[in-house]
């Protein structure tokens, strides 16, 4: 198949045959932030915007941040402290 598209990768395959039938249901949110305890402030909000995000698969919608905010608020507002000093301030956070 690579030779006829060259994007093409086998991972492609195994959702081949996978139904495209509409699913509804409820997101539920994961905020698991125990990632983010050990990562330095300074790509602390890097690091959980690469953590975060809607799974393939079902209803899940990952925000570590919110979960490090609700936890530890202090360590969630230094990190948007110092993006805030490099002029940096993520909408998303």
């Amino acid at each position: 198949m690579s030779l006829i598209t060259p994007e093409w990768q086998q991972q492609y395959a195994a959702k081949a045959a996978a139904s495209m039938e509409s699913r509804g249901g409820t997101v539920q949110t994961d905020t698991e932030y125990t990632l983010l305890l050990a990562e330095p402030l300074v790509t602390l909000l890097e690091k959980a915007k690469a953590l975060s995000g809607r799974m393939a698969e079902g209803f899940v919608q990952k925000d570590p941040f919110q979960g490090l905010s609700n936890a530890r608020p202090v360590r969630a507002f230094s990190a948007l402290t110092i993006q805030a000093k490099r002029g940096e301030c993520p909408e998303w956070a």
